[in-house]
């Protein structure tokens, strides 16, 4: 097998004029003019699929390559999105471990081109190995956007004729045009995918305003109307009402407030060591009196030893909170909550689960974006904000926030994760045995006896 090579071991172009003299001009100038057809042809396209198509079909017309690949970066892991090969697998979608291929590694490290012969095929994913068993030389190019690799261009010839020096400079430049045109592709999607987002944002925000506002509007001008007298139950229903109209908006106010603030970065994490017994033990009697209201059934169930944890007790009250408001909210007749406090060696554990109608697995990841509602919830007024926030914080918090489905019956069942504080000299105090459990339990039935 053929070593890597430098990518600039004898290039004419880098002596300068007096080096390369006529030569060396003539290569410069059919670099060049490959760049600009380069980059004329992109410049008529914003779809991300065919800039790709393009690039790397120019790639192999400009190097006369028999196979060229175009690979974006995903962390530790490249993906291929495009191929040029007449008489091979063009796969597209093929994800592998940067570090797991010689020649991409190297040329992610040093920023630079890479040239090799023959390459192992066992190191090569199954679905294109067959492509890569006859090439003989290879030469890989990363694409560079502010000192970052973004992705690569790999070209291959299964012929014996290596690339030069000016198939080097060449693909040089069509990695400089192939990036600044799949940024633009990007900006150019991120400003429609915002757009839309706006419009489904201001949709949702005049929706939910409306319905409390007409409903505020309605009352205020029926006392304000003539010959009107409201006796004392009459004016205490009106005014229940306008105030739980009015904590409507606020709540719908918050929630966009909250989301614009993350967006913006500017809610900090005042993290400190709490117990997670008493977060959860708190936000279950912040909700029994809507829940009394419901004549719902509540159950708390936490162990006897502390699940001390790292986080914002605030920002976790909050998600703890949503997350119990909307399975009262959502419920069916009779709801009933059951929040479980746990730990193991990784840290605390909340979960809430109720029997309200679910929400179906295809959806069970959707829910988290932002103004997005389960189908099951449409019936009742929200922002498809709540959800997301909650997410958002729990990530914040070092932790997750994620949707199953009850195993005994219809519900969801939502899991909250946090870090383990750490032990003084070691370890995480979530480690430690959990040596009993109390559970307790609030039926709470109507004032008048009755349930839903």
């Amino acid at each position: 097998m053929t070593g890597p090579m430098s990518a600039h071991s004898s290039d004419p172009l880098s002596q300068g004029p007096e080096g390369g003299g006529t030569e060396g001009h003539r290569q410069e100038a059919a670099v060049m003019r490959t760049g600009v057809d380069l980059a004329l042809d992109l410049g008529s396209s914003l779809d991300s699929d065919d800039v790709v198509r393009r690039v790397v079909e120019h790639t192999a017309a400009s190097l006369n390559a028999d196979r060229v690949s175009l690979l974006s970066v995903d962390g530790a892991h490249m993906v291929v999105r495009g191929v040029h090969d007449p008489s091979g697998p063009a796969v597209i979608g093929v994800r592998t471990k940067i570090t797991d291929q010689p020649l991409f590694d190297e040329a992610s490290r040093r920023r630079t081109i890479v040239r090799a012969g023959p390459q192992p095929v066992d190191r090569i994913p199954a679905e294109v190995r067959s492509a890569h068993e006859s090439v003989l030389h290879y030469m890989v190019g990363p694409l560079l956007f502010a000192g970052e690799v973004t992705g690569f261009i790999v070209a291959a010839r299964r012929r014996d004729e290596p690339f030069d020096d000016e198939a080097v400079r060449t693909l040089e430049v069509m990695a400089s045009i192939a990036t600044l045109a799949l940024r633009n592709v990007q900006h150019y999607t991120d400003a429609l995918d915002a757009r839309q987002e706006m419009s489904r944002f201001l949709s949702v925000v005049v929706h939910e305003l409306r319905t409390p506002l007409t409903v505020i509007a309605g009352y205020i001008d029926i006392m304000q109307g003539e010959g009107v007298h409201l006796n004392d139950e009459s004016q205490a229903h009106v005014m229940a009402t306008l105030a739980a109209k009015t904590d409507e908006l606020n709540g719908l106010v918050e929630d966009l407030l909250m989301a614009a603030r993350m967006d913006s970065g500017g809610i900090p994490v005042d993290s400190v060591e709490v117990d997670l017994r008493q977060i959860a033990e708190q936000a279950w009697e912040r909700a029994a009196p809507r829940a009394e209201l419901m004549g719902a059934t509540m159950i708390i169930d936490v162990p006897d030893s502390s699940v001390d944890v790292v986080c914002d007790q605030t920002q976790i009250a909050r998600i703890i909170d949503n997350l119990i408001n909307n399975s009262i909210t959502y419920a069916r007749r009779d709801p009933w909550i059951r929040i479980e406090v746990s730990n193991d060696q990784s840290g605390g554990q909340i979960v809430i689960e109720d029997d309200g109608p679910g929400i179906p697995e295809s959806e069970r990841e959707a829910v988290f974006d932002r103004f997005v509602r389960g189908a099951t919830t449409l019936t009742r007024s929200g922002s498809g904000l709540g959800l997301h926030i909650a997410r958002e914080l729990a990530r914040r918090n070092n932790g997750s926030l994620t949707l199953g489905s009850r195993v005994d019956g219809p519900g969801c069942r939502f899991v909250l994760e946090l870090p383990a504080a750490p032990m003084q000299g070691g370890g995480s105090s979530s480690t430690m045995p959990v040596t009993g459990r109390r559970v307790a339990m609030r039926h709470l039935p109507r004032e008048d006896g009755t349930r839903l």
